[in-house]
């Protein structure tokens, strides 16, 4: 498969991914502030273990494909 179509699927799963992060931030915030409660404590603590899932994926793909060359 092709480095460049491989990347570009990857971004575009990753945007999608953090779109609906962001649906689910704005969701938090809505319940904050209507109901006056705490909500999405560790909504944080996921964005970044996604953050960090998504990066290794890359990088591994990558250097993957980088050892497949050789």
């Amino acid at each position: 498969m092709n480095s460049t179509l491989l990347l570009k699927l990857l971004a575009w799963v990753f945007a999608v991914q953090f779109a609906i992060y962001g649906a689910g931030a704005a969701a938090c915030i809505y319940v904050g502030l209507v109901y006056r409660k705490a909500a999405c404590q560790n909504f944080d603590a996921n964005l970044q273990r996604t953050f960090e899932t998504a990066t290794a994926t890359v990088l591994a793909l990558l250097g993957g494909k980088a050892i497949n060359d050789r």
